[in-house]
């Protein structure tokens, strides 16, 4: 409403679902700006990033900084929120917490929230084990699947943050298969703070982006940078949801 307001047409583009990119550089020729959400790839999209930065259309990228593409962002502090998480497990009396998530290049997002797990971790004295690092990418099934060889395989752990609720939650479905109590066997925490965390069962205790506020920030910087005025990225502090799960 703010840019139609001003009389500036903008597109919201995901392109994780829109693998043409071409479709971003003909419609930025009809439209005043482009807010790009959902990168898929980052390694695959910061070139093509670069490319319409080149060109000089008026866009604004929600997701990380990267001091490598001179991209305007408007993202979450996941390191804070990383730690966040797991402080909050640490002082729930959890020792070895299971790392759930994807670190790779690709998903700068959540290698970032590692960054707070392993930071929470060092502020309390306690050293990264390897064995409690367990890749997946962001699907229930392969969350759920993660988690079911974790137990399988008599790993020891009380405690779980998975970088998203969607992981989150099949974590829960895996724990309670295998009989497991939560939170007094196994504690849990999520990322996002998806409206369906606050009615599962148990109810998911998770880190909260404000995406209400981050709409707001994207919208206001993509006028002003279209007006001609000076713009910088904007880093949005997370704030912890505790519910039933942890």
């Amino acid at each position: 409403h703010a840019a139609a307001d001003l009389g500036y047409e903008v597109l919201v583009s995901f392109q994780e679902h829109e693998d043409d990119w071409q479709h971003e550089f003909s419609v930025a020729h009809r439209v005043d700006g482009l807010i790009l959400l959902g990168y898929g790839d980052y390694t695959k999209s910061r070139s093509k990033l670069a490319l319409l930065e080149k060109s000089g259309y008026h866009y604004v990228l929600w997701g990380p900084q990267d001091p490598d593409t001179p991209a305007i962002t408007v993202g979450c502090n996941n390191i804070e929120g990383g730690r966040l998480a797991t402080q909050h497990l640490l002082d729930r009396g959890c020792s070895r917490i299971l790392f759930l998530g994807s670190t790779s290049a690709a998903n700068p997002e959540l290698a970032a929230r590692y960054e707070g797990y392993i930071t929470a971790l060092g502020q309390n004295g306690l050293s990264v084990d390897p064995n409690l690092k367990i890749e997946s990418e962001n699907e229930e099934n392969e969350a759920f699947e993660a988690v079911e060889k974790a137990i399988s395989s008599k790993l020891s752990f009380d405690g779980i943050f998975a970088v998203t609720d969607k992981m989150a939650i099949s974590a829960l479905r895996a724990l309670q298969q295998a009989g497991k109590v939560i939170p007094d066997d196994i504690k849990v925490v999520g990322f996002d703070d998806l409206p369906v965390s606050a009615y599962v069962t148990p109810r998911l205790t998770t880190v909260r982006q404000d995406v209400h506020l981050a709409g707001e920030h994207l919208v206001n910087t993509l006028v002003r940078k279209i007006a001609g005025n000076q713009v910088s990225s904007t880093i949005m502090q997370p704030r912890l949801v505790v519910r039933d799960s942890a």
